[in-house]
């Protein structure tokens, strides 16, 4: 098993380390775009930073030191499927290197009585010309729940629970030279607990993070074999067709009042988008983790090739023109890659700029003469930017309108009773949003 903890680091990152400049050095000439010079190795699910992702960072202590089956293993099930499959050919005709033994067989397979080295590695980077690391890294993980009351009875006031539990993850293809994402796919996970008679009790959480980390997990997986699929590796040299969600704007009195949100002056490009967040705004901050990494999750499933959003949380908005994630590995099954890596994110190299814009509302719908629903609905819009040059300009794509959607989300009360108080609003909106992100998926 291999344990990711991760530091954002927001500094410009160095280039790639002394030891892959070494290995390239001594390299033999051979074409860079020959998929027989590429191998791939698999690092594992890993977290961006334990304040952000506590449910990620306990499940992944059990999996490492109880041995439980959970979320590790779910993804080096998906690899080993991809591997029985055929790998990822238009990339790299060998299988995917999930330890070191595997590494080591690649390296007998393409270099025949060669002896194995002791450093896989070291040894691969020196003979071949594109290394590529493929590691599952979850961003976001946040939970919601509420209480309704249903009726008033002798006994007293009658309630149900709902609980969401949400996650979101990116499959991401890293060059080793480089440090740079190269491929990526991101994916929401869900787990609803609708209507229970009680709320989840706080220590039944990670049992339900678990679950949507494994759904997320597969998902990012699963679509990233299908990206792969109709990529070529000239393409991922090129960093053509990429997409970015650089941040996300809140419109409207409704939307401003209730995340706490000041309007700032516009953005004066494409890669910094102004936030209207108070810095340390836990509630505002989240709402605008969960637009950039829900609209994320809608431009994956939609095919597109997205830079994923590593550098946003639930407590930290920060879109700088170039940020990078240090990645630590706890060794479980031999030394493969190294007890770090460090991934280079920068908004310039996606020529297409996303940004979610949020509008907010409520109307009571009567559904019967006793019966009212209060819905809250939740409008999403994406606007594009499109960049030829690579660069940060406000151009807006030619010919092409936002898309936009209405997601909601209704509570049935008796026609005498009051509606939802703030806080229940709150929750409401919320899950109208996370609706309006699974309904855009199908619009991009």
């Amino acid at each position: 098993m291999r344990l990711l903890s991760a530091i954002l680091v927001a500094a410009v990152v160095l280039a790639a380390l002394s030891g892959h400049a070494h290995a390239q050095n001594e390299r033999k000439s051979r074409s860079t775009l020959d998929p027989s010079q590429s191998v791939i190795l698999f690092g594992g699910v890993g977290f961006l930073e334990e304040g952000a992702q506590n449910a990620l960072f306990r499940l992944l202590i059990k999996e490492r030191d109880e041995g439980v089956a959970m979320i590790n293993a779910g993804a080096d099930g998906v690899v080993a499927r991809i591997n029985a499959q055929g790998g990822l050919p238009t990339l790299s005709p060998h299988p995917i290197a999930m330890n070191d033994v595997d590494a080591k067989a690649t390296l007998q397979r393409v270099f025949g009585d060669e002896p194995a080295p002791r450093f896989a590695l070291r040894s691969i980077e020196e003979h071949f010309d594109n290394v590529y690391a493929l590691y599952v890294i979850g961003s976001f993980e946040h939970h919601e729940s509420g209480r309704f009351k249903l009726a008033d009875e002798k006994t007293g006031p009658v309630y149900v629970y709902n609980d969401f539990f949400t996650v979101y993850v990116s499959a991401v293809l890293i060059d080793l030279k480089t440090n740079e994402v190269v491929l990526s796919t991101s994916a929401l996970g869900q787990d609803r607990i609708k209507n229970g008679s009680a709320p989840v009790a706080k220590s039944k959480h990670d049992d339900h993070f678990s679950k949507a980390y494994e759904l997320a997990v597969e998902k990012s997986l699963t679509r990233f074999v299908t990206l792969a699929s109709k990529k070529k590796l000239r393409s991922l040299k090129r960093r053509t067709d990429r997409h970015i969600v650089t941040g996300a704007w809140l419109h409207g009195d409704e939307a401003h009042g209730r995340f706490r949100w000041r309007q700032p002056p516009p953005s004066a490009d494409a890669c910094r988008i102004n936030t209207g967040c108070e810095r340390g705004d836990a509630n505002c901050n989240a709402v605008m983790g969960l637009l950039v990494h829900g609209l994320t999750d809608a431009l994956s499933a939609a095919g597109k090739s997205t830079i994923p959003p590593l550098n946003w949380s639930e407590w930290r908005v920060d879109n700088s023109y170039e940020v990078g994630v240090k990645i630590g590995l706890a060794f479980g099954r031999g030394t493969l890659i190294g007890d770090q890596q460090i991934v280079r994110l920068d908004p310039r190299a996606a020529q297409y700029k996303h940004v979610a814009n949020l509008w907010l509302g409520r109307e009571p719908e009567r559904r019967s003469p006793v019966v009212v629903e209060d819905v809250h609905y939740a409008l999403l819009s994406d606007k594009t930017y499109f960049n030829r040059r690579g660069d940060c300009g406000v151009d807006e794509r030619p010919n092409d309108e936002s898309v936009e959607v209405v997601g909601e989300y209704g509570f049935p009360r008796p026609s005498g009773q009051n509606g939802a108080g703030d806080e229940m609003r709150g929750f409401f909106y919320r899950i109208a949003i996370i609706d309006a992100l699974i309904r855009i998926e199908d619009e991009l």
